[in-house]
């Protein structure tokens, strides 16, 4: 008998909900859990068993068995509680020890009763065997020994929501760096959108249809080469200005070689880390979603809100949790050279989260560096994530969220935008907003008071943005200490 490699000791299950645990045996062989005093039972079918169970009760540690005709597993430190998942690109990848204070942070020993599990970032199977080759993972404690591999956003998102509640929190990273959205999402599900399909299946598939499998091999040595001269580069300028930033280092080196050779190797294949690494997870329970992720697909920004909802969808279908709440973090500032679409993708993260039910932004404009696509101070965006959860899921009376708009009027030649919330601004003036006319842009100065922005607007004015552009310098906050969303708003004059 073989348990599937998410479950092991010290893991935490969900509580409230059902929980299935999976493995592999001889066909037709009855398999039985002992948890909480409760026996469970099924029969293995197809090589394939499943046991689904429920009403466990919160806390712990607690004993698991597991027992079948050929053999018998018990894992101790079983604990119920709440499990997140930690899903997306290089930024929520990022880790503790790499972060501003890592070392002090991994120190502190201030997380108590936190357990997290990696899932292995297998880039392709060829021939039964995964690649890159992993150790079977383990759920892990976090500790100053352990908690330093851990994704620095799920640890201050942790530590946000441990001042409010002490039962068992889980973390699964499921993560990869580089990645779209699309390779999260197998391909037959991008197929049906005619959109998606050409960007993302079509032209990635007509690129490689030629190539052999020595092509490719010969295209990852070359990308091999390469990144590793780029490092050589990265690491003299180190040597030769040790106070500068990663910003600073990136604006006088470059850029990190990007992207890597198409092929069946490539993680970044549409659809490829669904089965490699989203199939290990998708028959585990979770309290909600973290995603942080976009900046791959800054290149086709215009139909993000397409790829996101339909990864959500897909995604709460396989955790079977129609409702499933996904946090999902708006890109920060960031000056790319190579597209200026940036303001794109954040409006339509903005649109997913207003369209799709149980999907909440978290404004994080402010959080960014110029240069540097992976900003090292994570513990803001963990901070907010950890307030948006402690407010949508777990009810608390917090600001956790940015302040909104809850009405626009336009009134004797002037707007007025009015939030949910008091604002308040940095320095002499509010920065980054904008009139539009006839393509032509033009700063301007709101007034404010309390929570109500007033413009003065020519007549010929055609529309209204607020830091929409790759690297805004933003200053205007809630009272909660988070910034206002980016927008771009078409001027209304007969409302």
């Amino acid at each position: 008998m073989i348990v599937d490699i998410v479950y092991s000791d010290n893991m935490v299950l969900q509580r409230n909900t059902h929980n299935y645990i999976t493995g592999q045996c001889l066909d037709n062989e009855d398999v039985s859990i002992y948890f909480q005093g409760t026996r469970y039972r099924s029969q293995s079918k197809n090589n394939t068993w499943e046991i689904c169970l429920d009403h466990l009760k919160e806390g712990g540690p607690y004993q698991l068995l597991i027992e079948s005709h050929e053999c018998q597993i018990i894992w101790e430190h079983i604990y119920v509680g709440d499990v997140f998942l930690a899903a997306g690109q290089s930024n929520m990848e990022y880790r503790l020890k790499d972060s501003y204070l890592g070392d002090e942070y991994i120190h502190s020993q201030e997380l108590n009763n936190i357990y997290f599990f990696q899932v292995p970032r297998v880039e392709y199977r060829e021939k039964g065997q995964s690649y890159p080759r992993f150790e079977k993972p383990h759920w892990k404690e976090a500790n100053p020994t352990t908690s330093g591999n851990l994704s620095a956003v799920a640890y201050h998102f942790v530590r946000t929501i441990r001042q409010y509640t002490d039962i068992p929190i889980g973390i699964v990273e499921c993560n990869k760096g580089g990645t779209s959205a699309s390779c999260w999402i197998p391909n037959k599900e991008l197929e049906k959108n005619i959109y998606l399909k050409e960007l993302y299946i079509d032209q990635y598939f007509q690129d490689i249809q030629d190539q052999s499998d020595e092509d490719e091999n010969r295209k990852i040595d070359e990308f091999k080469q390469s990144l590793q001269l780029y490092m050589q580069k990265v690491q003299s300028y180190k040597n030769n200005h040790p106070d500068h930033s990663m910003s600073e280092i990136k604006k006088a080196v470059g850029h990190t070689p990007w992207p890597g050779p198409k092929g069946k190797k490539d993680f970044g294949r549409p659809g490829g880390l669904y089965e490699t690494m989203f199939s290990v997870i998708k028959t585990y329970s979770f309290a909600s979603v973290l995603w942080y992720q976009g900046e791959e697909d800054v290149k086709y920004a215009e139909y993000y809100d397409i790829l996101l909802t339909l990864l959500i969808h897909k995604w709460r279908s396989d955790l079977r949790n129609n409702h499933l709440p996904f946090f999902c973090v708006q890109l920060p500032n960031y000056n790319d050279e190579k597209y200026d679409k940036w303001p794109i993708l954040r409006e339509k993260q903005a649109l997913v989260s207003e369209k799709v039910k149980d999907v909440h932004l978290i404004v994080s404009i402010d959080c960014g560096e110029e240069f540097n696509i992976h900003p090292i101070h994570k513990e803001v965006i963990g901070q907010r994530l950890g307030k948006s959860v402690l407010l949508h899921y777990y009810n608390y009376s917090i600001q956790g969220d940015a302040p909104t708009i809850i009405s626009i009027e336009y009134i004797d030649s002037k707007l007025y935008i009015k939030y949910n919330q008091n604002l308040y601004y940095k320095g002499e003036n509010i920065q980054e907003f904008e009139i539009e006319n006839h393509l032509v842009r033009k700063p301007i100065y709101p007034e404010l008071k309390d929570g109500t922005l007033i413009f003065g607007i020519d007549q010929d004015c055609t529309q209204l943005l607020y830091a929409y552009k790759n690297y805004p310098i933003t200053n205007l906050y809630g009272i909660n200490e988070i910034p206002i969303a980016p927008f771009r708003i078409t001027i209304n004059k007969n409302v």
